[in-house]
């Protein structure tokens, strides 16, 4: 699209004024006379190949292009049409009102919206959503699991929710347990930039008839999100955003499900944690012990003494734990995160919850302190 801005230089206030009246000194190499006499001459253009030229011209696939202008001017004069390097040109007086402002062509990011209006009646609003992934905005689960002894334990959700996209004010969050999918979550939407339409047709023009499935489009979304990296300006580095410890061992294979918190009001840059949801829910200890198994025969010559040493010391002092078992009779899952367990107001052990499906035969296990066997 065209940019309108203010000329600032003699090359733009040529551009904005073909048809113009005026007078040109130009530039020459002579010591004595480093300019010509002014001479009288009327603006034609600056020649320009067109943005429509240099597709036709260009080879396919490789996106929109911008008008190319040259370094000549072509001036109107009565020997004829002179043409004349813009940098020889010392100075220009208009004869005339000249105009201040120039335009040229840009590359902008814009979204245009055709609306279907009832009876085909255009209305002067109407009521638009916008869904887009970003990152800069996620939240950390922990459990705070309080057991009475006698096989029944209260475990709160909470949730510490990490704010480094904008400020949020009274929004509604939905807090996602499990993993979502989201394979070209670094790569612009085709919609919004004619490169990336572009780029993605190579793929898709590709000989292979599979080229449109899950599987296929994963194969080459490394090499977009690369793409992608490659027209970034050279040593432009994003600064880092911090969001917190990633939870250990967390949900690739957890089922997806949305907790809803309402009235939720965050400064870009804070963190708050927030109750999410309480269970009432069974539990049963269990004793675990791990024994170490002893080296082949073969491997075991080969081991010097303090590696035999070693597996000595372990085999004669194996360890039992305590942990607790939680049967997850609730309609939310258990999701894999840190537990605090307590008994009473007293702190007991921190573990990690393993995830559970909301049915009556999932499990979680937490440990309690360790104890001698």
């Amino acid at each position: 699209m065209k940019i309108e801005h203010t000329a600032l230089t003699l090359q733009e206030l040529i551009e904005a004024n073909p048809g113009a009246d005026v007078l040109i000194t130009e530039k020459q190499d002579s010591p004595t006379s480093p300019t010509t006499r002014p001479y009288s001459a009327s603006i034609v253009s600056v020649p320009t190949q067109s943005a429509a030229e240099l597709e036709s011209t260009s080879p396919p696939n490789t996106g929109e292009k911008l008008p190319v202008k040259s370094g000549l001017v072509l001036l109107k004069t009565d020997a004829g049409t002179k043409v004349v390097p813009l940098d020889r040109i010392a100075d220009i007086t208009f004869k005339a009102d000249h105009q201040p402002k120039a335009s040229q062509d840009e590359f902008r990011n814009l979204l245009t919206l055709k609306l279907h209006w009832p009876d085909n009646q255009p209305q002067k609003e109407a009521d638009v959503g916008l869904l887009y992934v970003q990152k800069g905005v996620r939240w950390i689960p922990n459990y705070k699991v309080t057991i009475d002894g006698k096989g029944s334990a209260t475990v709160q959700l909470q949730a510490t929710l990490i704010n480094e996209l904008a400020d949020l004010n009274d929004i509604t969050a939905h807090l996602v347990i499990g993993v979502p999918s989201f394979q070209f979550k670094d790569t612009i939407d085709p919609i919004s930039l004619q490169q990336a339409v572009a780029q993605l047709s190579g793929y898709f023009n590709a000989s292979d008839s599979n080229l449109i499935s899950n599987g296929s489009l994963a194969q080459v979304a490394s090499n977009l999100r690369g793409g992608s990296e490659s027209r970034s300006q050279p040593g432009a580095v994003a600064p880092p955003i911090n969001l917190g410890p990633e939870v250990a061992s967390s949900g690739k294979t957890e089922d997806l499900f949305v907790f809803t918190v309402n009235h939720v009001t965050l400064k870009k840059g804070e963190r708050m944690v927030m109750p999410v949801k309480e269970f009432q829910l069974k539990y049963k200890d269990v004793y675990k012990l791990d024994l170490p198994f002893a080296p082949p025969a073969e491997l075991a010559r080969n081991m010097n003494s303090e590696q035999q040493a070693e597996i000595a010391r372990l085999l004669a002092a194996p360890k039992v734990m305590h942990k607790i078992r939680l049967s997850n009779t609730s309609d939310s899952p258990l999701t894999t995160s840190p537990a605090l367990i307590l008994t009473g107001d007293k702190i007991l052990a921190q573990g990690m919850m393993t995830y559970a499906a909301p049915a009556p035969i999932a499990i979680s296990t937490s440990p309690l302190p360790s104890m001698s066997a």
